[in-house]
């Protein structure tokens, strides 16, 4: 099983956002794909996660994306099991840590690059659990 992370910069308006969102987790699910969009303000970051030919050709279209630029792989390895149980949109809720997590993953130098975009990948894991896990009483 492959696992992918990228991060974008978003070429979109505001009205856009929760519509191709919508899109993204349904054809994402549709494909046996799990892992988590996380969006904020000016970035996307997202983990993909599934069949490595089906997570492979999501990437490709992704970078093809025009809502997309400067799409760039952070993090590409195989996994044993998933890691995420379904696919989550993130929202960045105007998070200033969530949003220098992606900016410093991008700005890495091929050395940290690594280092930082596992970072990033363990954040969105820990996102994605925040936003499932039920509340305490």
């Amino acid at each position: 099983m492959l696992t992918l992370l990228y991060a974008s910069r978003a070429q979109i308006g505001p009205d856009e956002d929760w519509s191709l969102f919508a899109q993204a987790a349904g054809r994402n699910s549709a494909l046996g794909v799990t892992g988590a969009l996380f969006t904020c303000g000016t970035y996307f970051a997202e983990v993909l996660e599934g069949d490595d030919a089906t997570v492979e050709a999501l990437m490709r279209s992704i970078a093809a994306e025009p809502r997309h630029a400067d799409a760039r792989l952070l993090l590409r390895e195989q996994i044993a099991a998933r890691r995420f149980n379904r696919f989550h949109i993130l929202p960045c809720d105007h998070s200033t840590f969530a949003r220098r997590a992606v900016e410093r993953a991008r700005a890495a130098s091929p050395d940290d690059r690594d280092q930082a975009a596992r970072r990033l990948n363990r954040l969105l894991q820990a996102l994605a659990w925040a936003r499932t896990a039920p509340m305490a009483a």
